[in-house]
């Protein structure tokens, strides 16, 4: 498709045959194909022994590249359109695909395959209802209804080989899912074995963890790669963690940690998702107990182990992290991004439907993994993220610390750090800080980051007259982000949409410094249970303004450095996560072992 050169394309096979009528429709209709939106679909007829069969079947084969896309399938690749969306051509598209039988025989062999993976993969049951119900309901409908006993030993030879399709994709998938069980039977029988051992002391030998992730935090950082490394770590103590990770290079990790290089960032997603399959493939072998658990993070990349993981029947748990293409939605415009984010959603949609449990940062993500893609909420655990609490804590001489970052040291300082982009809140930040400094003239804002956003950021801050009172940052070295965390005297969170969780405000506050939000998403969970006036009224930059005047100006209302700090070392640590996935690992794997906390 990407060869094409007209945005219009007509989809037509070596063995098929335009007829005249069909063909003068498209030509009457070529002037007026001005509504990108509408796709057309054509009536085709296919042969059999040398016999046309007249009940055929309508496809869409004419449409605009440029608004719609092609449907993800293993079976039959076509456009991606509503049936509201489509008008039907007149005339009819002749399929002469029959060759032989043992070529109609091993096309079938190769669909029949095909189709009982993608019900395998999709996580369908195998129902014997189906297989005995199924192949004789299909004859009546193409021999009887369709017609097709008029077409004498043609139409009956068809009607026979669609009984033996529905019974070869019924069987075949019951294969996959007995291969699957029994790989699981195998893997649950030697743990049982050592479930004594296991009972008298919890994670004595520990488990054989394959995860998936995006990247590591020193290689590309992000909330995600910070969240991954974190909990890799963690679970590293008491297991051993195959973590797969897309990257050239290889960071240094504890010795029970070891990092696959499973893709090259510079390859297309779809290269890179084939990439982790094959690695998970290679890491899981046959299923005899290599691998427990897989524990996926990013849905591209999760998808392939997730496939290998049920053949061999290893269950799967996923963290979601927030919807991937609902973030692409409100970072993009036009016709070319509309097409990625549902490519997309498709993606994360199969992904999740591989899943055994899910894990959430957050009650507002819970609820969105629900709505958006219809988990069922008994598959749903919240664990909340944490902070490094051993690296984030309070300045031991923040004066000092301050003169090091050259802050000037009788401002009040007000701290934020975000990815640069439209749903993380900065312009309306940098809205109310025209609020701000009006009341608080030596006060000033530091905003660590990068982004696409840093552009129009520049602007804004001119345009404001705020070059005095706003610092751009650029990234912040990990080796210096506890510093900029101990200097400041308030970080501020002015996320608009999609705030999962909030590691940024944990490590704040296990650095002592207090935090303020906008009341979305984790964060809204993390400070309620805190300190409620923490919260902005809502999201605008009037909100925002009124909070921080606030503040600023009862500087006595905003907890001190011990009562932060102390509100994540009791409730958000790593070993707080590490306990509780463990519990969600060995509940999956029906161990009955609670995780010691």
């Amino acid at each position: 498709m990407e060869r094409a050169v007209h945005d219009w394309v007509f989809l037509i096979d070596t063995d098929e045959v335009v007829s005249e009528e069909l063909a003068q429709d498209i030509l009457d209709r070529k002037p007026g194909l001005t509504d990108r939106a509408v796709a057309f679909s054509l009536y085709r007829i296919g042969d059999f022994l040398g016999r046309w069969l007249d009940k055929g079947e309508y496809l869409v084969r004419l449409y605009n590249r440029k608004e719609y896309g092609i449907r993800n399938s293993l079976v039959h690749e076509m456009p991606e359109v509503s049936e509201e969306k489509t008008v039907k051509l007149n005339g009819i598209l002749w399929h002469q695909g029959f060759r032989s039988i043992n070529d109609h025989v091993a096309r079938f062999n190769k669909y029949t395959d095909l189709e009982a993976q993608t019900a395998y993969a999709s996580g369908k049951p195998f129902k014997i209802s189906h297989l005995l119900l199924r192949p004789p309901a299909r004859f009546l409908q193409k021999y009887f209804l369709h017609g097709l006993f008029k077409k004498g030993i043609s139409g009956f030879a068809v009607s026979v080989f669609w009984v033996m399709y529905e019974f070869m994709v019924g069987f075949k998938h019951y294969e996959l899912n007995s291969s699957g069980r029994l790989a699981r039977h195998n893997a649950m029988g030697q743990a049982e074995k050592e479930k004594k051992g296991r009972e008298a002391m919890p994670y004595s030998d520990g488990l054989n963890i394959m995860t998936t992730g995006l990247s590591w935090p020193s290689l590309q950082p992000g909330g995600l790669n910070t969240y991954f490394k974190s909990v890799c770590e963690q679970l590293s103590s008491r297991n051993k963690v195959h973590a797969l990770i897309c990257s050239q290079e290889t960071p240094s990790t504890p010795k029970e940690l070891i990092i696959h290089n499973a893709g090259d960032p510079k390859q297309s997603i779809w290269k890179r998702k084939d990439a982790f399959q094959r690695k998970a493939a290679d890491l899981m072998g046959n299923g005899s107990g290599r691998i427990d658990i897989l524990y996926s993070h990013f849905a591209p990349y999760g998808i392939g182990p997730a496939i290998e993981a049920k053949k061999r029947g290893i269950p799967v748990v996923m963290t979601f992290h927030g919807p991937w293409n609902e973030e692409m939605k409100i970072e993009g415009q036009g016709i070319k991004h509309r097409v990625k984010t549902t490519i997309a959603k498709s993606i994360e949609h199969k992904a999740y439907k591989l899943a055994d449990k899910f894990i959430v940062l957050s009650e507002y993500f819970r609820d969105m993994l629900h709505s958006l893609h219809g988990v069922p909420l008994h598959k749903i655990i919240v664990i909340p993220g944490a902070a490094n609490v051993e690296r984030f804590v309070p300045a031991a001489n923040r004066l000092a610390t301050r003169r090091t970052l050259n802050l000037p040291e009788g401002a009040t300082t007000v701290l934020t750090v975000r990815r640069l982009m439209n749903r993380m809140g900065l312009l309306q930040l940098l809205e109310a800080w025209k609020q701000v400094s009006e009341r608080f003239p030596n006060a000033i804002l530091l905003i660590g980051g990068k982004g696409p956003l840093r552009g129009e950021l520049e602007g804004k801050i001119s345009d404001y007259g705020l070059a005095n009172k706003v610092r751009l940052l650029g990234y912040i070295p990990d080796h210096e982000l506890a510093s900029y965390y101990q200097a400041a005297d308030m970080f501020v969170v002015p996320s608009q949409a999609l705030e999962g969780f909030g590691l940024i405000t944990v490590e704040a506050l296990s650095s002592g410094l207090p935090v303020m939000a906008t009341p979305v998403g984790g964060n809204k969970e993390i400070l309620q249970g805190f300190r409620p006036e923490l919260l902005f009224k809502g999201s605008t930059s009037d909100d925002m303004a009124e909070g921080m005047i606030h503040m600023l100006g009862n500087r006595k209302l905003l907890p001190g450095r011990d009562e932060c700090r102390n509100h994540v070392l009791e409730k958000y640590t790593w070993q707080h996560v590490g306990d509780q996935v463990e519990s969600v690992f060995l509940e999956t794997l029906g161990k009955g072992v609670a995780a010691g906390c």
